[in-house]
């Protein structure tokens, strides 16, 4: 994520030095609607990291107690017992790992479409500003050159911090466990 920083710093400079209004609307256009999409999910990724946690809790512990009492389980015949516990978490894992992939990568469709828009009324405001096709176009290529860039980078951006909100609880209990005062 911070490899995409200069390059997101050096596009913004160019677009300010070319137009600032528009480079500022941009901005706040597109940061905009990925705080807002990330203020909507953001409690919805902790809950579900917080979920994960516990059911990686549950699916280690059926594990530790299987490697423990091998001979005890396979005499008592509660094999099953622990594989369905084990499965049932292990299955709740993957799909709350799955949908914070997925959370991760939906605004990316909605800001396609808000980029776009953008650019077809900064292609529009342009020709009614300076009256020719001809001096707007190259003015239309930067934007759009600059919006091809920027929301990869901006995506990227996002993908990281929906994985740190996922991850939060988990780096929450290490911290007190690391930390954890005994007095």
């Amino acid at each position: 994520a911070l490899s995409k920083f200069p390059l997101v710093v050096i596009i913004l400079i160019v677009l300010l030095v070319i137009d600032p209004l528009i480079a500022v609307s941009m901005a706040v256009i597109l940061g905009g609607a990925y705080m807002l999409v990330f203020g909507a999910m953001r409690r919805y990724l902790n809950r579900i990291g917080t979920e994960r946690m516990a059911k990686n809790e549950i699916r280690f512990r059926a594990a530790q107690e299987v490697l423990d009492g091998l001979v005890e389980i396979k005499l008592l015949g509660k094999e099953g017992f622990y594989r369905q516990r084990f499965e049932h978490a292990s299955k709740s894992v993957a799909e709350m790992l799955a949908m914070s992939m997925t959370l991760a990568m939906t605004p990316r469709y909605i800001l396609e479409i808000i980029a776009f828009g953008g650019i077809l009324m900064i292609a529009v405001l342009m020709l009614v500003m300076r009256g020719t096709v001809g001096q707007s176009l190259p003015l239309i290529g930067i934007y759009v050159v600059a919006g091809y860039r920027l929301m990869p980078a901006l995506q990227i951006v996002f993908t990281g911090i929906t994985k740190a909100r996922f991850a939060e609880s988990t780096l929450e209990m290490l911290r007190d466990e690391i930390f954890d005062d005994p007095d």
